[in-house]
C-alpha cells in the first residue's frame, strides 16, 4: 500500500475511534427526573381512569380494526378503488426518458 493512503487510514481511524473508560467510575452530576418520577402515580391514575371511561369505545374500536373484511369494509374500499370503466395501469413512465416501462 501507498504511504500516504495509509497515513489517511491511520489519521480516520484515530478521528472515529471511540475510547471507553471501564475504570474510572462515574458520577452523578444532576438528577432532573425526580419531578417526573413522582408524577408518575398520577399519570398512570390517569391513564387507568380514561381506560376504564372509554372501556365500550375501545373495544368497539378492537373489533372494528381485527374483524376480517366485512360489507361495511369493503363497501369503504370499493368508493377509493378505480372505476370498472377505466383500465388499470400496468406501466409506469421512465422517468429518464419518458417511455413506459414495465412496474
Amino acid at each position: 500500500m501507498e504511504p500516504k493512503l495509509r497515513e489517511l487510514l491511520a489519521d480516520v481511524k484515530r478521528k472515529n475511534e471511540i475510547v471507553i473508560d471501564h475504570v474510572s467510575q462515574d458520577q452523578v452530576i444532576e438528577a432532573a427526573s425526580l419531578r417526573r418520577a413522582r408524577a408518575r402515580p398520577r399519570i398512570v391514575q390517569s391513564f387507568e381512569r380514561f381506560i376504564e371511561e372509554h372501556k365500550d369505545e375501545i373495544t368497539a374500536l378492537q373489533v372494528l380494526y381485527t374483524t376480517p373484511t366485512s360489507s361495511a369494509s369493503s363497501s369503504r374500499t370499493s368508493k377509493t378503488s378505480p372505476p370498472a370503466s377505466r383500465p388499470h395501469r400496468t406501466c409506469g413512465p421512465n422517468r429518464s426518458s419518458g417511455k413506459p416501462t414495465p412496474r
